[in-house]
């Protein structure tokens, strides 16, 4: 349990001297013990000989779209030994270098030996593969929205200032301070972006709930990223339009009004 980093959180882990017991020892899942009622310390098994000493915490063995079934970890001792058919190794440096040793080991002791070795890294892709693709496309997508999105902000900033460059223009004849202008085409935008988030929020919040439907385990969808989202989105925009819109506001007013 200490390889795979499973935490025991009663009872405790199987220690050496275990592999010479004459009694098998199970370490339960949480979902074992809650789904037959089983008690820690409590004998099991063919007349009740064997033992439950420890309690583990629920881990997925298989991927995030299976639901998670009861499971303990079994130590038959001297009564009924392990034959291996999987070994893990925890390797570090050179892999290829450790890959070769243990065949060559391996065939040493048994030259008519049948042995597959695979990385755990790569069945763990394999198990989640499907997601990992998923994430990708969706982040890649998401990227060149934010980018046509800012592309199509910096357009109809750079359009709308020269639109109105003879009304920026008039009102700062009449007394308007650049801050003025500025205000005047942050309001609009930051009105756009309100009314974009309030439609997309209830759309995006069900997309998500219906994709984290098919997971027997789900995360909760907070408020408060919704929330960094809008404060980024303002942010961006704000930034954007005060460059762009700050260029017509500094304008000589008179030179404008006769250039129109």
């Amino acid at each position: 349990l200490d390889f795979f980093e499973i935490k025991v959180d009663s009872g405790r882990n199987f220690i050496e001297n275990d592999n010479l017991s004459n009694v098998g020892q199970y370490i339960m899942s949480k979902s074992a013990m809650d789904k037959y009622g089983f008690i820690p310390g409590e004998g099991i098994g063919i007349n009740g000989t064997e033992k439950i000493i420890g309690v583990c915490q629920n881990v997925s063995v298989i991927n995030a779209t299976m639901k998670l079934e009861p499971f303990a970890f079994y130590n038959g001792g001297t009564i009924l030994p392990c034959r291996y058919s999987d070994v893990y190794v925890k390797v570090s440096g050179d892999s290829s270098e450790i890959v070769e040793f243990i065949r060559k080991t391996y065939k040493e002791i048994d030259p008519n030996i049948i042995l597959t070795l695979d990385y755990l890294t790569d069945e763990f892709k394999m198990a989640y593969g499907h997601e990992n693709k998923i994430k990708q496309i969706m982040g890649g997508f998401s990227a060149i929205a934010i980018i046509i999105a800012l592309v199509g902000v910096f357009g109809l900033v750079s359009f709308d200032s020269r639109y109105r460059r003879r009304e920026i223009g008039l009102r700062r004849v009449n007394g308007a301070t650049v801050s003025n202008i500025l205000l005047m085409f942050s309001g609009s935008y930051i009105k756009i972006v309100l009314i974009s988030f309030i439609i997309s929020v209830p759309v995006t919040y069900q997309i998500i709930s219906t994709w984290l439907e098919k997971f027997p385990y789900t995360i909760n969808i907070y408020w408060w990223v919704f929330a960094i989202t809008l404060v980024i989105i303002l942010i961006l925009t704000l930034a954007i339009s005060t460059l762009q819109s700050l260029k017509a506001a500094k304008e000589n007013p008179v030179e404008v009004i006769k250039s129109n």
